[in-house]
């Protein structure tokens, strides 16, 4: 019986050394929290924001209210509650949604950037389906890539990175006016 323990110390060791050598050069005194990449193969990439809306459900406008983090899966995950200002196109969603991101402040990668409390969206909605997030209320981004965020008034893509040496094909800056009215054809 003592063999399985001496594994399970030895694992233990081993991902602390792990943790240890990921935060080393850092020139903190204690530990700091692992940032993880998380890499995602996605079945359709959008070229224009009508594509974008003929696949989503609504176009919205919102503004990002509270997150929190959550896993669903194994995978991690940001629940951002908005409140949605204007139903552009689509099905109305209701006055508060919420919208489910992949990754968290932790874990970043080829995913959407996560949304900001207080900052304006437009974003392509599709309600999530899956087994163990369903919910009247709850709501993906379209292909991870359905996310401006509203500067001034200009839309700045805040999209799903792209695979490297992959063109951009949605505008990363559209003004906001024009990207309405793109969302509502």
């Amino acid at each position: 019986m003592r063999y399985p323990r001496i594994l399970l110390a030895a694992s233990t060791v081993l991902a602390a050394g792990l943790i240890v050598i990921a935060t080393a050069g850092s020139g903190a005194a204690a530990p700091e929290a692992t940032h993880s990449e998380l890499q995602v193969s996605y079945a359709k990439n959008y070229r224009t924001l009508t594509e974008l809306r003929a696949a989503s459900s609504a176009a919205v406008k919102v503004v990002a209210e509270s997150q929190r983090s959550e896993q669903l899966g194994g995978v991690p995950t940001t629940v951002t509650t908005v409140k949605v200002t204007r139903t552009i196109s689509g099905t109305n969603p209701g006055s508060s949604i919420e919208i489910r991101q992949l990754g968290t402040s932790e874990v970043t990668g080829n995913i959407s950037k996560l949304m900001q409390p207080g900052h304006e969206y437009l974003v392509f909605l599709v309600p999530s389906t899956g087994a163990d997030d369903a919910a009247p209320n709850r709501y993906l981004i379209a292909g991870e890539s359905g996310l401006y965020e509203l500067q001034g008034n200009q839309y700045q893509f805040r999209g799903r990175d792209l695979a490297p040496g992959e063109p951009q094909k949605l505008p990363t800056s559209v003004q906001a006016g024009v990207a309405e009215a793109a969302a509502a054809r």
